[in-house]
């Protein structure tokens, strides 16, 4: 019996190669033999092929002695360095443990940073530090609850300060909101966040009312004042505000541009469907409930440019219908923010008004007017 190889590159063209005669037979000698005499007849080096399979005569598949012991010696290695880890872990465990119960590292000092609100003492007070709690044991997670007590604060940053301090700085709540009750002299702080903060007794100085005083108190945070809350809205320090009234307020001041946000100066919210506001120049503009904003935005813009300085309300409520309410005198003074216009000269804003109101859908102009061809009246027209 013979040993057929198709030796792949030669012969390429002659046919079939045979081995020439009088060759000896193969079997009972490796692959790898044969491929080695081969090899001297000018093979190329990595071996022969049969078919598709590469014969490598180099490779026998056994690690020598030296590839063992060197494996051995890495094995070694990385078991040693594991245990070590290991043993350097339990023992600083062990260490902190002991530490943590002994009087090393107590706490003598605090160092606390007040608040405009929350004074340095109300925050060591607040803080509840144990008498002999030490840096390794002291529960940071408590004391930052414990600070948490306190409706101005919002979070706490605390830093263990070697051999014997402990570093405590809160970070105050801020004002987004004053809402002044629809009864009473009472207006609540509202957090940013929607948490409840504290009330405030308004006081009123002579000639003004309570919305100025609410105002002015707004104004002193940065805040939005919200007035005439209903007797729904039941604020407790802490709570989060869920009322939704407030909700539609948040609603609006999410979907109004940055540019007519600016021009607000407070909010009348009765319930979450009438919702009014008041821009800084005094002009009320009855909004409804928080649907279609962008487009009741647009009328109010348009409106206010048609008649810069002369509207004292506008009704938005109804998109497609709005209503406005003009002066005849071009004497108009700024107001508040919180109540109606006012007319120089002490004359009430209310006897010169003239109500104009747009009519169908059909009936109205791009800018928010009547069209000429609707029934509606128009203030240019009835001052002709």
């Amino acid at each position: 019996m013979g040993l057929r190889l198709r030796l792949s590159g030669l012969g390429r063209g002659r046919g079939k190669a045979r081995p020439p005669k009088g060759a000896s037979s193969v079997l009972g000698s490796s692959l790898g033999d044969v491929a080695g005499r081969l090899q001297g007849r000018g093979l190329p080096k990595g071996g022969i092929r049969e078919g598709n399979l590469k014969v490598d005569p180099s490779a026998t598949g056994r690690l020598t002695a030296g590839d063992q012991r060197r494996r051995g010696r890495l094995l070694r290695g990385v078991i040693i360095a594991l245990v070590v880890v290991v043993a350097l872990v339990v023992v600083a465990t062990v260490g902190v443990t002991l530490l943590s119960h002994t009087s090393t590292f107590t706490i003598e000092s605090l160092d606390v940073s007040g608040t405009e609100h929350v004074s340095a003492d109300t925050v060591a007070r607040l803080a509840k530090v144990e008498s002999g709690a030490t840096l390794l044991n002291v529960d940071v997670q408590a004391v930052e609850e414990n600070l948490r007590r306190s409706p101005w604060v919002a979070s706490a940053t605390i830093t263990r300060e070697f051999p014997d301090r402990l570093g405590i700085e809160v970070h105050e709540r801020s004002v987004g909101e004053v809402v002044a009750m629809s009864t009473g002299d009472i207006a609540w702080l509202l957090g940013t966040d929607d948490v409840w903060i504290e009330p405030v007794h308004l006081t009123v100085p002579d000639g003004q009312t309570t919305n100025d005083a609410a105002l002015a108190l707004a104004e002193g945070y940065g805040a939005l004042l919200v007035t005439d809350a209903p007797s729904s809205v039941e604020p407790t320090a802490l709570a989060t505000a869920t009322d939704g009234c407030l909700k539609t307020v948040e609603l609006f001041q999410e979907q109004f541009s940055q540019g007519f946000k600016d021009q607000i100066a407070s909010y009348s919210v009765e319930d979450s469907e009438s919702v009014t506001c008041v821009l800084k120049s005094g002009v009320e503009v009855s909004l409804g409930a928080a649907s279609n904003v962008d487009t009741k935005e647009a009328l109010v813009r348009q409106l206010l440019d048609k008649y810069p300085g002369e509207l004292t309300y506008v009704n938005v409520r109804v998109p497609s219908k709005p209503a406005y309410r003009r002066l005849d005198s071009p004497n108009v003074g700024e107001g508040t923010g919180a109540a109606g216009s006012s007319v120089e000269g002490g004359s009430s804003y209310s006897d010169s008004i003239r109500s104009d109101k747009i009519g169908d859908p059909a009936d109205v102009n791009d800018d928010g007017t009547a069209s000429s061809g609707s029934g509606s009246s128009s203030a240019d027209a009835s001052s002709q």
